[in-house]
């Protein structure tokens, strides 16, 4: 029996299923690995050219389910070297999506004086 006929042998109730647990799984995995790498990866060297100092971050942790996206070790370097500011924050993603506005849940923020 090949995997077509298998397929048309489910009940169309099982398909579904099948289809969306695939969903869910593709879903979780973008959200969980995918995208947090991507960020990771990506918005360091964007903030950097921007602000013209160093950028790092430690840790982007996202909740795909839970729409939280959670930022541990952001650090902007002074131009010596120096930490400058230091950011560890924890954003629900979808709060305020339509109002445009973050809202933390919690937030620390040091600042090099």
């Amino acid at each position: 029996m090949t995997l077509r006929e298998r397929w048309a042998a489910l009940s169309r109730r099982r398909r579904r299923t099948l289809i969306a647990a695939f969903i869910v799984g593709l879903y979780a995995i973008a959200g969980f690995v995918v995208i947090p790498a991507v960020l990771r990866a990506k918005v360091p060297a964007m903030l950097a050219e921007t602000l013209g100092r160093p950028v790092t971050i430690e840790k982007i942790r996202l909740n795909p389910f839970a729409l939280t996206l959670g930022v541990s070790g952001f650090r902007i370097d002074d131009t010596d070297g120096g930490p400058f500011v230091a950011l560890w924050v924890t954003l629900p993603v979808a709060s305020h999506a339509l109002a445009r506005a973050a809202v933390s849940r919690r937030a620390k923020l040091e600042k090099r004086l």
